[in-house]
């Protein structure tokens, strides 16, 4: 219901748009006549009365959609603590060491991560000492030359 009306309302911005395209070229189209500042203001006013709109109904679709994202993720928290409220004293242990294996799980995961970035650090370090060993060595020849 909500995206037919969402779309509903944005075809009318649409054709309120081209409305105000039209008044703006039958403005451009008299001003050889020079329009009046009357005529001028009331196509501002138009335009600035449109741009309110568009934004507003951005500033609701979004809240909208803030909103029923946060139900749904309240609405699924809420389904879970009633089907692990529900279950039986079996299928509560047999969840706990589920989730509690994918937890070790994802434990070994980090770890091995951190090792590996730990692994990669210490090779850069020591390609970094190698070259400035070199250069050191560069250096020490360029001074005893000189």
């Amino acid at each position: 219901m909500f995206e037919t009306m969402s779309m509903e309302i944005e075809q009318l911005l649409a054709k309120l748009t081209e409305v105000n395209d039209r008044m703006s070229e039958y403005t451009n189209s008299v001003s050889s006549l020079s329009p009046s500042a009357a005529l001028l203001h009331t196509l501002q006013r138009h335009r600035d009365i449109l741009q309110d709109y568009s934004h507003e109904f951005q500033k609701t679709r979004t809240n909208i959609s803030v909103c029923r994202e946060r139900e749904d993720l309240l609405g699924s928290v809420r389904r879970e603590i009633d089907a692990y409220k529900n279950s039986s004293g079996l299928n509560r242990r047999t969840d706990m060491y589920l989730k509690e294996h994918e937890h070790l799980r994802n434990s070994d995961r980090l770890t091995d991560e951190t090792i590996n970035i730990a692994i990669a650090t210490k090779e850069n370090l020591m390609s970094q000492r190698s070259t400035l060993r070199k250069i050191t060595g560069s250096m020490t020849n360029m001074v005893s030359i000189l």
